[in-house]
């Protein structure tokens, strides 16, 4: 359908249109978007989650589709679902240019649900900093925002672990001391999911110093912080964790044995290879596949030219 057709159709607002056709919302041009703009401020709130919603949808089935534009517009909406689903369109989108976007939902007045997401979608930049695909000014003004909303004492739980989870990322020799110190709150707060992202957090930072805690939490009575203390040793890379995750792929909990497996895969070595191997042969048939991408994991990073 010509774009011309497709915003008349759009402008129409019935939502009587084919996927193929809001196809040609992909990759618009600079006079589309403007075209786009003039129309969406019109659309009622079950027209731009139903529009928000497809687009998402169709990323996910085909790479190839960009919605980007259209998820930028929508991040200003007023509405917290549309806003909510423009940051799931946009979780792998890494220019530079959503920043002060992000940056803006993160401190408006929208849910905490919607804040804590767009918290949690800030973190990706920490990589793309040290994969020098962003600039470090870029980074210190998603760092300084997220930081600024982690210490505010008033701020929604939700939306400050979050941040925690995604400041970790972040971390280097100028701001390991920050982070350390809200890593530990979160850690002896005493709330369940606190204490979660804190031991995510400690993987993330890269920090070793966090391995002892992380062995004692690999015992812990609550799943989910097994879960994340398997993750996090796998991130951390040390051979001493092994025997701990090999114990953890009897766990009762079948996340906690997909984390097992994943963090073996993670760290490799002769050693995981091996406890993966034996692990195949009597696995559940539901972690077979999981256990063999692990292990080919180990095999490809001891051997990347072999792949």
């Amino acid at each position: 359908m010509p774009f011309n057709d497709l915003i008349n159709t759009l402008r129409d607002g019935d939502g009587q249109i084919s996927t193929d056709n809001l196809s040609d919302l992909s990759d618009l041009t600079r006079s589309e978007i403007t075209e786009f703009v003039a129309l969406w401020s019109n659309f009622s709130e079950d027209y731009q989650q139903w529009l928000i919603s497809t687009l998402v949808e169709m990323t996910e089935e085909s790479s190839e589709l960009d919605f980007s534009s259209i998820f930028k517009i929508g991040l200003k909406s007023e509405y917290d679902f549309v806003v909510s689903k423009c940051i799931d369109g946009l979780w792998e989108y890494e220019d530079r240019s959503v920043i002060p976007d992000f940056i803006a939902v993160l401190s408006s007045d929208n849910l905490s649900d919607t804040r804590s997401t767009c918290a949690a979608a800030l973190g990706k930049f920490g990589p793309l900093l040290h994969d020098k695909k962003i600039l470090q000014t870029d980074a210190d003004l998603v760092y300084e925002n997220l930081m600024s909303t982690l210490s505010d004492e008033s701020e929604n739980l939700e939306v400050r672990r979050r941040c925690l989870e995604s400041i970790a990322e972040f971390n280097n020799e100028d701001v390991n001391e920050d982070v350390e110190e809200y890593i530990k709150w979160a850690y002896s707060s005493g709330d369940t999911d606190l204490k979660a992202s804190s031991i995510y957090a400690m993987g993330r930072s890269g920090e070793t110093v966090w391995l002892p805690i992380l062995l004692i939490e690999l015992k812990s009575i609550d799943p989910s912080i097994r879960y994340e203390s398997a993750i996090a040793c796998g991130i951390l890379g040390e051979d001493d964790v092994l025997p701990h995750l090999e114990e953890l792929l009897q766990d009762d909990d079948n996340q906690v044995q997909i984390a097992a497996c994943a963090a073996l895969g993670n760290i490799g070595g002769t050693l995981s290879r091996q406890i993966l191997t034996k692990f195949l042969e009597n696995c559940d048939p539901d972690l077979e596949q999981i256990a063999q991408l692990a292990l080919e994991n180990t095999e490809f990073l001891e051997d990347p030219m072999g792949f």
